[in-house]
């Protein structure tokens, strides 16, 4: 996904689906568009005039405020965080949902003995219940309205550390995790795959998953 970060002012036309399969708003059955935007590039003195420029169009923007270190620690750009910002978009309706990233994992290069590879996404879900507290807790501190589960590139099993790991139910618990940690009222994003049918405009898939009282669980 990083690929389509280019720019703020190219922004994602999406199809979002709630836990049910029913839109955002519950109203039909079919999938409803919105569109929002990554914020990748650029710094946050630039992040309101650029999406500005997009004259109302978005939905929800998604900055990259919260990265994955290689300990599967949370990482907080607080210097991209302007609470400016965020007042701002809150005035004009739209949604505050950084990413949370690991900049795909992958196995080190066995003709480089100098790449290490990147294993964050994977200890990522192993500390994730400590991760998804830290998440929560910076949700909290700078009035976010989510967060948006960007980890790329983890298979659905592996073996990490001499432990062989599940981890499509490593990442099925640290949403679990999320939904009761995250503070109520607020939600996350879950990318999905999408391949469009010819003659489609390819588009990405998004699953909003909304933090209410009647869907919260406990640890």
């Amino acid at each position: 996904m990083k690929g389509i970060k280019i720019y703020l002012l190219i922004f994602i036309s999406l199809f979002c689906l709630g836990m049910d399969g029913s839109t955002v708003t519950g109203k039909s059955t079919q999938p409803e568009r919105f569109n929002m935007s990554y914020i990748f590039f650029g710094s946050p003195a630039t992040y309101i005039n650029q999406v500005n420029q997009t004259k109302g169009s978005l939905h929800v923007v998604s900055p990259n405020y919260f990265d994955i270190d290689q300990n599967g620690e949370l990482i907080v750009h607080e210097w991209r965080i302007d609470t400016s910002f965020i007042q701002e978009m809150h005035r004009q309706g739209i949604k505050v949902v950084p990413f949370l990233a690991n900049h795909w994992d992958r196995d080190p290069n066995p003709n480089n003995p100098n790449d290490k590879g990147n294993f964050s996404g994977r200890r990522g879900l192993g500390n994730r219940d400590k991760l998804a507290r830290d998440i929560a807790a910076e949700i909290r501190k700078w009035n976010l309205d989510g967060v948006n589960v960007d980890i790329e590139g983890v298979g659905r099993t592996g073996t990490l550390d001499g432990v062989q790991r599940n981890y499509r139910d490593e990442h099925t618990d640290l949403l679990r995790l999320l939904r009761a940690s995250i503070p109520m009222g607020k939600k996350f994003l879950l990318p999905l795959l999408q391949t469009p049918m010819v003659g489609q405009q390819a588009g990405m898939v998004f699953m909003i998953i909304p933090v209410w009282p009647s869907i919260r669980t406990t640890s």
